[in-house]
């Protein structure tokens, strides 16, 4: 008697249903942090015409205001995160 199935080649790894949901939260995380990367981007390079043309700036000094502004935004959003954290959501945002 002959069986129709097919066993798994040799050296091959069966797949473990039971880590689809760590793959997919990952995968999910890795997809936001895109967006927002690039929603941040598309935000600060409308800004940068206004700044530039309000502060009459160089080129070298745009490009460390647009670097400090992001490297802020990500400060803020860590700090902000922790004091969340502690002292809860709304009155994080009530204090901001």
């Amino acid at each position: 008697m002959t069986s129709t199935s097919q066993g798994p080649e040799s050296g091959a790894r069966a797949a473990h249903p039971e880590h689809i949901g760590h793959v997919i939260f990952i995968t999910a995380a890795a997809a936001m942090g895109g967006f927002l990367f690039g929603y941040d981007s598309s935000v600060i390079n409308g800004a940068v015409e206004a700044i530039r043309d309000r502060y009459d700036i160089g080129s070298g000094t745009l490009a460390q205001v647009i670097a400090i502004a992001l490297i802020g935004c990500a400060i803020g959003a860590a700090t902000a995160g922790r004091i969340a954290d502690r002292i809860g959501r709304i009155r994080c945002m009530q204090i901001a």
